[in-house]
């Protein structure tokens, strides 16, 4: 996955002090598509997941990373601040 958004020329939205970031990736697809890449703290395990295009326009990986476990930003953000 993570080599998709190289040899896509995916354009780096946002980084968040987190480590979470937001790509774009144009012309690939039918539409623009948006992509989160972000590291599991317990494995170090590196992933990218899909992120809807209302999500991904904000180009705020934090909330594309909340919105991945269905979480409000606000939320999120107070959970990695505790960890």
């Amino acid at each position: 996955a993570v080599t998709l958004l190289k040899d896509a020329k995916a354009k780096l939205l946002n980084k968040s002090k987190s480590g979470n970031e937001l790509y774009l990736i144009k012309n690939l697809f039918s539409s623009p598509a948006y992509f989160l890449k972000y590291q599991c703290p317990s494995t170090a395990r590196v992933y990218v997941s899909g992120v809807p295009p209302e999500i991904g326009i904000e180009a705020d990986a934090d909330q594309a990373m909340a919105w991945k476990f269905r979480l409000k930003v606000n939320e999120y953000k107070s959970i990695t601040a505790q960890s």
